[in-house]
């Protein structure tokens, strides 16, 4: 779905502004399979031989170092995509939902690169992330609440204009036909 989601934003520019947030769903598969590395990586020396569960603790390394790094790039891609999308006048919709998951995994995924590294280079990107998860199911819940009390997210969508048919006239030349 990668290469669709950047060909769409290449050839045809930003998406709609009511799906400007579904650029974090990206996020999801790239945080998530690096928690999965590093949660193998915890269980191993249990389960395999002793030579085989260190490979995992080095395999969750070097599968999440890049693995996270694409997902933080994307998500100051995505981010920048939001920020226009509101400038542009983007409203809240149940689009606004796909901050929270996505991000999920990244806290997780940053969590157990630094677990795995001892590295606060991954610590307080996971702290970082989890505010903005928080900030993000606050937002999200509130704007949720507030459109239900509203009636606008259970409201059918506006019919669309009716706009006359172009008048088009037969002409002839005159001739016989």
């Amino acid at each position: 779905m990668l290469p669709l989601v950047v060909g769409r934003l290449l050839t045809c520019g930003p998406l709609p502004l009511a799906l400007t947030p579904t650029l974090f769903l990206v996020l999801g598969p790239l945080g998530q399979s690096t928690t999965a590395v590093g949660a193998f990586a915890d269980v191993a020396p249990g389960v395999v031989p002793e030579p085989y569960a260190e490979g995992f603790g080095v395999l969750a390394v070097l599968y999440g170092v890049p693995v996270m790094g694409f997902a933080l790039l994307w998500f100051c891609l995505a981010t920048a995509h939001v920020l226009r999308a509101r400038r542009h006048g983007m409203r809240f919709s149940m689009t606004w939902w796909s901050f929270t998951f996505p991000v999920g995994t990244c806290v997780t995924g940053a969590e157990a690169l630094a677990r795995h590294t001892g590295l606060v280079a991954y610590s307080a990107p996971a702290v970082v992330l989890y505010g903005v998860l928080v900030g993000a199911w606050a937002t999200a819940a509130l704007g949720t609440v507030r459109g239900l009390l509203r009636g606008e997210l259970l409201a059918a969508p506006a019919p669309a204009p009716v706009v006359p048919r172009p008048a088009t006239a037969r002409t002839t030349s005159g001739a016989v036909r």
